[in-house]
């Protein structure tokens, strides 16, 4: 049964968490990241069905809802480890697409991808129920700021060498078989990601979780919690607007834009280098003066992303590469918010209620973002009106929206501005 982690332990086991976030998300880039609206456009996808396949690693996310009890009986950490590793077997059907079309055509990979992108998702959905509680439980509150920045860093150097890599391999006029090579060496390092978790301490089974009844219960006071749902409303609203970027920015800067394929996912290292220079600071900034200002000031940085897009020059790998390194610096605001969710909106105590209806929350709105938005720019296609600077626009739009909501957003657990500012002053030189 779970037990309190001593500061020791945790410690103890913050590089090996380290680690496996970091290869993780190496293994996301090459699989699931920019290559993969691109494969899939290589393909011969529509828009609308490219954003389909991208909103359905989101949309199963109300699962958790029901999940989360049996996930906590069971174990967070069993739980994280056993659908983490399934779901890389449905990832590698994924590298047969090619051959199905090639024997059934463009409809049945369409399928196939479906099919595989569903049953992948639901393994990552039960083992992200899992790790949102763990992870609450293994990171001291007054080094999380730090670790997020320290963990960011090591995995924007390591994605920066797999993003050169993967841009070189998809430059010029890459094939299927270029997409397919970058895919698989995704899924190579995805078996070291899994081990990793293997030393980490917590996230084991909770002595007494509730039936059916009860569980229904909290999950309805947690959303009885004002400042719970303000963070709800916040989040999905910048869901909304940014999770669409990762599959159509990518594809707006190949045709509308005028770069190839590799120039396209080299620029992800010039947000990478962004991201580098600027996450220690976003972190002790949090951890300093509270994440909600961090929060708000890189979400406002953010909403200049769609208006810089909408105005690139065809062809200015220049304005495109500014872009990209301001993506990174101002992509802060999602340290802020992801610190706060776990030092002042959601309470310890009931951290598996809370956590589960803001993993729903967030994969519906995330799904939400590429399924609108690919369906919506197939219809505009259609009545030809033009479809980038209205997909920007919207994205504009909800930004703003998002920013309303985070305004009156309280962070219990901020440090108090005032006091800091005070103690400064009052220190008299030796």
């Amino acid at each position: 049964m779970s037990r309190p982690l001593t500061d020791a332990e945790k410690l103890r086991g913050l590089p090996w968490e380290t680690a496996r976030i970091t290869l993780t998300r190496v293994y996301n880039a090459l699989l699931l990241g920019a290559p993969f609206p691109l494969f899939l456009a290589a393909l011969g996808l529509a828009k609308s069905r490219i954003g389909a396949l991208t909103a359905v690693l989101y949309l199963v996310a109300p699962l958790s809802l029901f999940v989360a009890p049996a996930v906590a009986r069971f174990g967070f950490k069993r739980t994280f480890l056993i659908f983490y590793g399934t779901r890389k077997l449905f990832a590698l059907f994924l590298l047969l697409t090619p051959w199905v079309k090639g024997q059934y055509g463009l409809d049945a990979a369409y399928w196939f991808v479906a099919a595989n992108m569903l049953a992948y998702a639901i393994c990552r959905a039960i083992a992200e129920t899992g790790i949102g509680p763990w992870y609450q439980e293994l990171v001291p509150n007054h080094v999380r700021g730090k670790f997020e920045a320290i963990t960011n860093t090591v995995g924007m150097v390591c994605l920066l060498g797999a993003n050169t890599w993967a841009g070189f391999m998809l430059g010029g006029q890459a094939g299927l078989d270029e997409y397919l090579v970058v895919m698989g060496v995704g899924l190579v390092v995805a078996i070291p990601s899994v081990l990793c978790a293997l030393p980490v301490p917590g996230g084991g089974p909770v002595a007494q979780t509730p039936g059916g009844r009860v569980h229904a219960q909290h999950l309805a006071e947690a959303l009885r919690d004002g400042n719970f749902r303000r963070y709800l409303a916040g989040t999905g609203l910048a869901a909304l607007a940014t999770t669409a970027w990762g599959t159509f920015v990518p594809l707006y800067l190949k045709e509308e834009g005028g770069l190839d394929a590799g120039t396209v996912v080299l620029l992800g290292n010039a947000t990478l280098v962004g991201t580098l220079v600027s996450n220690y600071l976003w972190g002790w900034a949090a951890d300093r003066f509270g994440s909600k200002p961090v929060l708000l000031l890189g979400l406002a940085a953010t909403a200049l992303l769609p208006l810089g897009w909408m105005l690139m020059p065809r062809g200015s790998e220049a304005w495109a590469l500014g872009l990209a390194a301001y993506a990174g610096v101002s992509a802060g605001w999602g340290l802020g918010a992801n610190r706060i969710l776990f030092t002042g909106v959601m309470p310890p105590e009931k951290r598996v209620d809370y956590w589960a209806v803001f993993y729903a929350w967030s994969g519906l709105t995330s799904g939400a973002s590429p399924l609108v938005a690919g369906w919506g720019m197939d219809l505009l296609q259609g009545w030809h009106l033009p479809t980038y600077p209205c997909f920007f626009g919207g994205s504009l739009a909800l930004v703003g929206l998002s920013l309303v909501s985070f305004a009156g957003l309280r962070d219990p657990g901020a440090p108090s501005l005032r006091a800091w500012l005070g103690a400064r002053l009052s220190r008299k030189p030796h």
